[in-house]
């Protein structure tokens, strides 16, 4: 089986969905709070922390913003 290489870009995002899921976690909070937050369904919250849907920059922000601190990978 080959090895997959990922992008820098790649990288970040995985570090970051990782980092969301911790965060709902910790701060007890559900992807459904998040999802209304973000102005996108449960299922897309989701799909994005499964890396399936890439976040857009307005919604790095927005999730930065809803857990009142900064990512930091």
């Amino acid at each position: 089986m080959a090895k997959v290489q990922l992008t820098q870009t790649q990288k970040k995002l995985r570090q970051f969905s990782i980092w969301v899921s911790g965060s709902l976690h910790a701060n007890k909070q559900t992807q459904e709070e998040l999802a209304r937050y973000i102005n996108v369904d449960r299922s897309g919250v989701t799909r994005r922390i499964s890396g399936d849907t890439p976040w857009t920059l307005e919604e790095f922000f927005q999730v930065e913003e809803f857990f009142g601190e900064e990512f930091r990978a």
